[in-house]
């Protein structure tokens, strides 16, 4: 009973992960990127701060510090981007993040990858190509951003995964948001733009993405992983672009073409193939948590 609840929950989340990528979108297209950001992780710090702040020593300092600039540079290309592409591209798009994960790992610290890592890698790739329509000199600005966006937090991951096992998992989330307001709130000053949303609507974004997808989801997320097998809760966050998708489909009008939706199937391909399917072949009883989720504590 209690998996199955905790499933549901990470199911839950997951399917506010992939629906904010409309509400985000509709609140940057009348308003700036940085103080939208700000304020985000502003409710988000002012949400974990009661409950993770006695977790915070020196080793959550240095990790979190780390981690969180890679996280904010991620989440700024990632919502900049969102103004010059459509939501179902950008949840696809930001999906592949577990593959860059592994490959940071490779190459930046010297950890082995393996060759699903080079099967994901080129699902990938040809994945973008099919979303460009064939012809990668059509993608758009927003498609670019949002794939450096991509490798920021399979960088963000990398690190996670390798310095944090011994750390508090909330200390160093908290200072990862924390972090990322510090980055987010000086550079918003300097932008000819309101600091205050001018709309309810956007406010109600904040406030979904805020608490909702930052705070709650990547404190849903760590509670899960560390309680039901590996396999399943891959799965459950792979199909994040998925809902990213039905919900641009549905809200915001986005409509892909048949070789576009062909190119979409082959990055949902490529984070399973990266992510799911080794835990899958696992026994049960030696599955053990991933970690690999975007702003984890180590992932909203």
């Amino acid at each position: 009973m209690q998996r199955f609840a905790l499933t549901l929950g990470l199911l839950g989340v997951t399917i506010l992960w992939g629906g904010t990528f409309v509400a985000v979108q509709d609140s940057v297209r009348g308003y700036s990127v940085l103080s939208f950001l700000a304020l985000r992780f502003a409710l988000a710090a002012l949400a974990l701060t009661p409950f993770a702040w006695r977790g915070i020593g020196r080793r959550e300092v240095r990790t979190g510090v780390a981690c969180g600039l890679f996280l904010a540079l991620g989440m700024l290309l990632q919502t900049e981007g969102l103004r010059s592409t459509t939501a179902t591209s950008s949840g696809f798009i930001t999906g592949t993040y577990v593959v860059f994960a592994p490959l940071v790992a490779w190459l930046a610290l010297g950890e082995r990858a393996k060759r699903r890592i080079w099967a994901a890698v080129a699902l990938s790739v040809a994945g973008l190509a099919l979303i460009a329509g064939g012809h990668p000199g059509e993608l758009r600005i927003g498609d670019v951003l949002t794939l450096f966006a991509a490798i920021c937090f399979g960088v963000q991951i990398a690190l996670l995964s390798r310095y944090s096992s011994d750390g508090s998992s909330a200390g160093i989330t908290l200072v990862q948001v924390v972090v990322c307001v510090a980055v987010f709130a000086p550079a918003m000053l300097f932008e000819h733009a309101a600091v205050l949303p001018p709309r309810a609507p956007i406010w109600g974004a904040i406030a979904l993405t805020g608490v909702g997808a930052t705070a709650f989801g990547f404190w849903m997320q760590t509670f899960a992983q560390q309680r039901i097998p590996a396999g399943r809760a891959a799965v459950i966050m792979a199909i994040e672009p998925v809902w990213a998708a039905i919900t641009g489909h549905l809200f915001a009008g986005d409509r892909l073409t048949p070789v576009q939706w062909a190119g979409a199937v082959l990055m949902l391909l490529s984070v399973v193939v990266a992510e799911a399917l080794p835990y899958a072949r696992l026994p049960r009883r030696k599955e053990r948590a991933p970690t690999v989720a975007r702003g984890q504590e180590v992932h909203g």
